[in-house]
């Protein structure tokens, strides 16, 4: 069993590997029980996937991705102590040369790279308060309506179960909704038409 401080990779190449998670510094790894769901919902789309996790924390999320089959996953961590983590972490699981590391506030710098397969939004809930000038849903629309997001692709994010998540943008579907207790992940896909 994963120590206190630590989350294990739930499946794939890295399963039962564990990458140590901050513990004093506001970081909220996602439950294992919705990791895990979330992962035998997108399944599909993960063979040769290119992922993009924003808010990584830990990593755990964009990791479980290489494990299950992406190619390259990037990972974007503003703050800097919890980034050095994140860097360890993927050292200590011999991934540098699939995942990239950008140390960027992505609801004030513009993301590079893409267009990613997935995308997954797992930010603090604190900043899903009324008010709060950081948006996670209008950072979910704008990366859902750019050419950051595959056609074809999903986005997904992870949030409180009593706020109702947006309508998907234009050129956009409602995928799924799914409440986990007091959690609840919404994944909306890109239309393919044209591609």
């Amino acid at each position: 069993m994963a120590s206190r401080g630590a989350v294990r990779i739930s499946g794939g190449s890295l399963r039962g590997r564990t990458i140590d998670v901050p513990q004093s510094l506001g970081v909220r790894p996602m439950r294992t029980r919705i990791r895990e769901a979330l992962f035998q919902i997108i399944v599909d789309w993960l063979p040769k996937a290119r992922f993009l996790d924003v808010f990584s924390g830990s990593g755990a999320i964009g990791v479980e991705a290489i494990s299950r089959g992406a190619v390259r996953t990037t990972f974007i961590e503003n703050n800097r102590k919890v980034a050095a983590i994140l860097q360890r972490n993927l050292d200590a699981l011999s991934l540098r040369a699939l995942t990239e590391i950008l140390q960027v506030d992505p609801y004030t710098t513009p993301i590079s790279g893409g267009p990613f397969d997935v995308i997954f939004l797992d930010p603090p809930f604190p900043h899903y308060e009324p008010e709060d000038p950081h948006d996670p849903w209008e950072l979910a629309l704008q990366l859902a309506a750019s050419d950051h997001l595959a056609s074809d692709g999903l986005i997904g994010l992870e949030y409180p179960r009593y706020l109702r998540p947006p309508a998907p943008p234009a050129g956009c579907e409602e995928f799924l909704v799914r409440r986990y207790g007091d959690t609840s992940l919404a994944l909306w896909r890109k239309s393919g038409a044209g591609a």
